[in-house]
């Protein structure tokens, strides 16, 4: 397989994909409108990069933004404002919208927080990718 570069990014190890992974791949490199950017994933030029780093990086940003969509979906759901769930929080309005905007890394217990004041639970869910195992617990 040739060399690919994705947002000017070279890859290397694609050799160690599977198939189905290079033809997923080839997909996405191909695409007219990439779903991510060197701006929004605030991946800084490297050709050196592998696969696994660039991989790990998307999969860091995607998780965080999900998050902090979902703190302000719960928020809107709650029919209150940044400032208003700020206060109630006694956070500074700007750590909220950051929170929100996944400008930092959430922790757990940050996000937590933010969802309990705004009367929701938290319920962690891992599913095994091999048999389907389901482990669940209520924070």
């Amino acid at each position: 397989m040739k060399s690919k570069t994705l947002n000017g990014v070279k890859l290397r190890n694609l050799e160690q994909l599977s198939a189905d992974q290079q033809a997923e791949l080839e997909a996405a490199l191909n695409e007219s409108e990439p779903v991510f950017t060197d701006s929004t994933l605030n991946l800084k030029p490297n050709p050196e990069i592998s696969l696994a780093q660039l991989q790990q990086t998307i999969e860091t940003e995607v998780a965080k933004r999900r998050m902090g969509a979902l703190l302000q979906e719960a928020r809107l759901q709650a029919n209150l404002s940044g400032r208003a769930t700020a206060k109630r929080l006694s956070m500074n309005h700007s750590r909220l919208r950051k929170l929100e905007a996944s400008d930092t890394n959430l922790e757990v217990s940050s996000f937590v927080r933010v969802a309990h004041e705004l009367e929701f639970d938290v319920t962690i869910r891992l599913e095994s990718r091999s048999n389907g195992k389901i482990l669940e617990t209520k924070l």
